[in-house]
């Protein structure tokens, strides 16, 4: 008989195990076979408690070398900021640009533009140029026309305003009258200028049989005929006066001529130069319609500005009374009176004339001193003048 076997334990822990066997015998006298068996089981062990031994020590890494230090950079000084070092820079202590060595330009009128860009290098003036605009018109003075007065491109020029109504004469559709915004029209146009004439829409009014001028109409349309010729200061012009064929042809001249002074009259008080201005009457003798019917005589019945060089009337002197020597004074002034001669005088009649003697002819010689004296004659049209402190009496 002969045994052999097999087994195998597996710990639980270090004390218990669990343990499995298998095992055969062997009948080799009777020869009847083998025997197999196995077994199972759960045993347990005595095991000494035993204390893990440490882990091997390592040993230290030899110490890392020590680092090299950072090389020095040394940094060139830009002492003024522009961005040139001072080695390279010509002017270390100003900044300046690249291209003129790290130098400021010259800047001589010191309004900040480089002389090298400035086309004004002795005045103070404004980007982009240097150049100064005085009139703030957004064009600088050297390619401004009109450097003292705000005007729009191109030429810098504000644009010219002759009737004085803010509207200027590009935009204003009646540049000779005053108006209203924005067309520059009055609500009623009463005056129109013609190449020889000023035309007046309606006729100035006068009180029967007298050179009185009446009626807001009347007012209106001096006022725009005064515009016309403040408008047109190189223009002259002679009022003339007509009448209807009622009443005597000698008091119907005397009363257009009148009638002209008046309206002349009207004009100096509205600032006309007198030089500009002469009067004529005319009567009855140079009618536009027939005087038959009342529309004609209205019609007749008329005031004229003639334009002189265009075909204005020459004037004559009317045939009637005596006018007198000297007109009413021109527009105010702050010191004199304006007299101005009707006929040739000599400053001694026309102090007779004014004061009923000789006791302010040296007024006159005073300040006429064109005249020649007192006993010079003194052409008709001319000019007296004399304090506005002495009072006179002739009308």
């Amino acid at each position: 008989v002969g045994q052999d076997g097999a087994g195998f334990e597996y710990p639980f822990s270090r004390r218990w195990v669990a343990r499995r066997d298998l095992g055969r015998t062997h009948q080799y006298e009777t020869m009847t076979g083998d025997f197999w068996a196995a077994g199972l089981g759960i045993g347990w062990r005595s095991v000494p408690d035993v204390e893990p031994l440490p882990a091997p020590i390592e040993p230290l890494p030899p110490p890392l070398p020590e680092p090299e230090p950072p090389p020095v950079v040394v940094t060139p000084t830009d002492s003024d900021g522009d961005g040139l070092i001072d080695p390279d820079d010509k002017c270390p202590q100003e900044p300046g640009p690249a291209d003129n060595g790290g130098c400021p330009w010259p800047d001589k009128d010191g309004d900040k533009i480089p002389d090298k860009d400035d086309k004004c290098v002795k005045v103070a003036g404004l980007s982009p140029h240097g150049c100064p605009d005085t009139d703030e018109d957004g064009l600088a003075d050297h390619v401004d026309s009109c450097p003292l007065l705000p005007g729009p491109e191109p030429t810098g020029c504000p644009s010219s305003d002759r009737d004085g109504d803010t509207v200027l004469d590009d935009v204003d559709q009646c540049p000779d009258v005053p108006g209203d915004p924005p067309k520059g029209c009055p609500k009623k146009i009463l005056v129109v200028k013609h190449e020889d004439r000023i035309e007046i829409k309606q006729q100035i009014n006068f009180e029967t049989g007298k050179a009185k001028i009446v009626g807001a109409t009347s007012v209106d349309i001096l006022d725009q005929v005064a515009a016309v010729l403040r408008s047109n200061p190189n223009i002259k012009v002679v009022v003339e006066g007509h009448t209807d064929d009622r009443g005597p042809a000698d008091f119907n001249l005397q009363l257009s001529d009148s009638r002209a002074h008046a309206v002349r009259d009207a004009l100096l008080e509205r600032g006309i130069d007198p030089a500009r201005l002469e009067a004529i009457g005319y009567g009855l003798s140079k009618p536009i319609a027939s005087n038959r019917s009342a529309s004609g005589r209205a019609a007749n019945r008329r005031s004229e500005f003639k334009i002189l060089g265009g075909e204005a009337a020459t004037p004559k002197p009317a045939e009637s009374k005596p006018t007198p020597m000297v007109s009413k004074p021109a527009a105010p002034d702050p010191k004199f009176f304006h007299l101005t001669l009707k006929k040739p005088q000599s400053l001694r009649e026309i102090a007779q004339a004014l004061w009923k003697g000789d006791t302010h002819v040296g007024l006159l010689v005073e300040h006429t001193p064109e005249a020649g004296g007192a006993e010079a004659k003194v052409p008709a049209g001319s000019v007296v003048k004399f304090p506005r402190t002495v009072e006179y009496t002739v009308q």
